[in-house]
């Protein structure tokens, strides 16, 4: 699924804020950036604001990382920040 199609069908309303992180990425070799989902959200009708990675015990949080821990059987309870 490219970048596009992607954010297309993820049902964002128009007008909303979209928080992300500086590394994201979407799509067929991680096609899509930030630059991409600014981009979009100005033809889908949302603003993206950008967050720094967050870290866990030195790990930085990500989907990727979390998939591995519930993949593992661990549950990753949320901290405030």
């Amino acid at each position: 699924m490219t970048a596009e199609n992607f954010m297309t069908s993820s049902r964002i309303i128009s007008g909303s804020l979209v928080w992300s992180s500086v590394i994201f990425c979407v799509g067929p070799g991680r096609s899509g950036d930030i630059h991409t989902l600014r981009h979009l959200g100005e033809g889908l009708g949302y603003e993206v604001d950008v967050v720094q990675p967050a870290l866990v015990n030195d790990q930085m949080i990500s989907s990727t990382r979390i998939r591995e821990l519930v993949s593992q059987g661990q549950v990753v309870m949320p901290q405030p920040y």
